[in-house]
């Protein structure tokens, strides 16, 4: 599964981030339609979101997971071959498939191959390798390159494709989890049980939150800030998203040894106050007119990263039932592309007004409300779910309430 992950992110960073630049450049469509296109991948990554969580509860995560990957495949070879501008946008949409896999297809499938106690730590993992293989492929894809011929990014598009195809063939070898087998009852409550659940209401809102004011913002209003307020060079900013990338690979297996074993509520905490002075050194970074600020925040913003990639994930899948997991995963998505879309939005709206500091201020100010959000969800989280049960060797620690309202004994399985 983790190696099929590593071959995903590989495809996204071969394509994604130079597909503006295949469209504008080698194919000459014009700046507007590429931004179009470019919009169609998440859109049809939120559309999928919906559609993918009730078949995941159906006929299981493998299949699901090994459909929209051939779909990806088939969107990145439709993507090479376009010609005329009608064809780019369908052939996003298709595309935009392969970018829906982390949450809808894999979190299920992931969660229900390792134990409980250790999901977080595959989560992580995950999340590290993601980074990694996505810098690698931006990596190869600028040596390969070039602007005046489509033909280096036609293949790029192709190698993407195989990477598809070849996750797909390491799920296709995997045996069906048997918490994914038929059953009665499977999916019963549909999308109104998962919205019920008051405590994945309160982790929906905190995870949108959370993306609205730092990840989202990572990649639209710190660049934009760094540039215009602080001055920062297209070298700088480089370095600084170089910085991030490096210190979530080289630093996710420390930060997951310190998660394990506490409340993962608490860990959220942490998270927000990493981010809330990551902004305050960017804020700085622009009123000091000192770029060195600038390279600073994303380590601190990687810190918070590390913190969120291993916990989110994990609640999510210790609060939803087997019969559910495919919906609670795909409403948790939403969480994700939501907070990414507001994030956009508000970064253009609030920048271009030239009110950047301000905007900045309202980021901490939303580090703080997370962290309430978190200590708050902490109160109607079962302990199970928040982490309290499982000690260093993933055992139930004794006298801790588990999932099932009784005291779990040392050595109780998860």
């Amino acid at each position: 599964m983790l190696a099929g992950v590593a071959l995903a992110a590989l495809a996204l960073g071969l394509t994604v981030p130079f597909l503006v630049l295949y469209l504008h450049e080698a194919r000459g469509f014009s700046l507007a339609l590429a931004g179009v296109t470019m919009a169609c991948v998440p859109l049809a990554a939120v559309v999928l979101n919906l559609v993918a969580g009730p078949l995941v509860d159906r006929v299981g995560p493998r299949r699901v997971l090994i459909g929209m990957l051939l779909a990806g495949a088939s969107g990145a070879v439709a993507m090479a071959l376009v010609t005329r501008p009608w064809q780019a946008p369908l052939a996003a949409c298709v595309f935009g498939a392969g970018t829906t896999t982390a949450w809808v297809g894999v979190q299920p499938l992931l969660a229900t191959v390792v134990p409980p106690e250790r999901r977080a730590d595959a989560f992580a993992v995950q999340f590290a390798l993601l980074n990694a293989s996505i810098g690698a492929g931006g990596l190869v894809a600028g040596f390969v390159l070039d602007f005046d011929r489509a033909a280096t990014f036609q293949v790029l598009l192709v190698a993407a494709a195989g990477c598809f195809l070849g996750f797909a063939a390491l799920v296709g070898v995997l045996p069906e989890p048997v918490a994914s087998q038929a059953a009665p009852e499977r999916g019963r409550g549909g999308y109104r049980a998962v919205v019920r659940d008051r405590a994945f209401r309160r982790l929906w809102l905190l995870n949108a939150v959370l993306v609205l004011v730092g990840t989202s913002q990572l990649e639209n209003a710190f660049p934009a800030f760094a540039a215009e307020e602080g001055g920062a060079s297209p070298r700088v900013i480089g370095l600084a998203f170089a910085v991030n990338t490096g210190a979530i690979v080289a630093g996710q297996f420390f930060v997951l040894r310190w998660v394990r074993g506490r409340r993962r509520t608490r860990g959220i905490v942490v998270q927000a106050a990493f981010w809330s002075a990551a902004w305050l050194l960017v804020l700085a970074g622009g009123a000091l007119d000192t770029v060195v600020l600038f390279v600073i925040a994303p380590l601190l913003f990687a810190c918070g990263e590390m913190l969120h990639s291993p916990i989110v994930p994990a609640i999510v899948n210790d609060l939803a039932p087997d019969e559910l997991r495919g919906r609670y995963n795909a409403a948790a998505a939403m969480s994700w592309q939501g907070g990414r879309i507001g994030g956009s939005v508000l970064a253009g709206a609030v920048l271009g007004a030239g009110l950047g500091g301000p905007l900045l201020v309202a980021f901490v100010g939303g580090c703080g409300l997370a962290a309430v959000l978190a200590l708050s969800l902490e109160r109607r989280l079962d302990p199970a779910a928040n982490g309290v049960p499982y000690a260093e060797e993933g055992r139930h620690v004794r006298g801790i309430p588990s999932a099932h309202g009784r005291p779990a004994a040392s050595g109780d399985p998860a």
